[in-house]
């Protein structure tokens, strides 16, 4: 991670995949437990499925924003109205959107769901809320998957790939996309929409990149892999690209999410479009969750395998 003014890389999407030590797999040796239509929750795999390697990994599921939106006060660790907490490694701003419904509950239910497929499945999972409403920082959500936190819910070496889940109120319900971590990729410095069109060239945060290349590749190879597995179940095509947090006040600008920014860890980041005939406030169907969180699930048994003596 670096706190420099560097020009801004955009993620180039190639067919190569990373195979990592022991955990993450190219896809030609992939077996699908289910051709015409995903997993359920709770179907048990068959034996084909899993390939020779070792332990039972840590998914962390990450649904989105958080319930209270204001900022935790640093000395009660209650809400306050106070401005927001300033990330201490970083400089930025730790800032949540007021959590509209339906959407933070919709992803916590898209997350319940993918959480009962991956655990029926062997996958040991750890999740960045208990309740939809509760109020987890950016950084405490990165801790968990670096295995950093003070509980270490995600074992001591952290999670094999963290997942976040969201909806899009304002995309139709034809768009979906993935967004990977990727080199260049940063948060902070001049807000490139505003200074262009509002004339505010100026920064009201510090730009942090992003620079790992070796955890860039994991989180692509996991993204393309799962937006891939997502288009089978959810019917329409999920489209791999960045983030964009430009001219989002009072967000830091920029093109990653805090978490993926703040994490060691390779973590991809979902988008479902939900807007129906204009409106922001039609939940997600049964059948849609569903389908969102299957398709997560089957993205993830082709990236991060486990033996079949677990």
């Amino acid at each position: 991670m670096s706190f420099e003014h560097s020009r801004t890389v955009t993620v180039a999407l190639s067919a190569a995949l990373f195979i990592s030590s022991c955990s993450w797999n190219n896809v030609d040796s992939y077996q699908q437990p289910n051709p015409g239509g995903g997993v359920s929750a709770g179907q048990k795999p068959s034996p084909q499925q899993y390939r020779a390697d070792s332990g039972r990994p840590w998914i962390l599921l990450d649904p989105g924003h958080s319930g209270n939106y204001r900022q935790k006060d640093e000395l009660t660790g209650l809400p306050s109205p106070t401005p927001p907490k300033i990330d201490a490694i970083t400089g930025l701003p730790d800032i949540q959107y007021r959590p509209d419904t339906p959407e933070i509950d919709d992803v916590f239910d898209v997350a319940t769901l993918l959480r009962s497929m991956l655990e029926a499945n062997g996958y040991k999972v750890c999740m960045t809320k208990k309740t939809a409403n509760d109020y987890v920082s950016h950084r405490e959500r990165a801790n968990l998957a670096n295995g950093t936190d003070p509980k270490q819910e995600c074992g001591s070496n952290g999670a094999a790939l963290a997942v976040s889940i969201h909806t899009d109120p304002t995309a139709p319900k034809s768009r979906a996309t993935m967004s990977p971590q990727f080199v260049g990729g940063s948060r902070g410095g001049v807000d490139g929409y505003l200074c262009k069109n509002k004339n505010q060239c100026s920064a009201t945060y510090p730009r942090v990149t992003f620079e790992d290349a070796t955890l860039a590749m994991q989180s692509l190879t996991a993204t393309q892999i799962i937006a891939e597995e997502r288009t089978k179940a959810e019917g329409r095509l999920v489209v791999v690209e960045n983030l964009n947090f430009n001219g989002r006040l009072p967000l830091p600008p920029g093109n990653l999410s805090l978490v993926q920014l703040y994490s060691n860890k390779p973590w991809t980041y979902a988008e479902y479009g939900a807007n129906v005939n204009g409106s922001t406030r039609v939940p997600l169907t049964a059948t849609e969750k569903q389908n969102y969180a299957a398709g997560l699930a089957n993205g993830i048994f082709r990236t991060v395998r486990i033996s079949a003596g677990h």
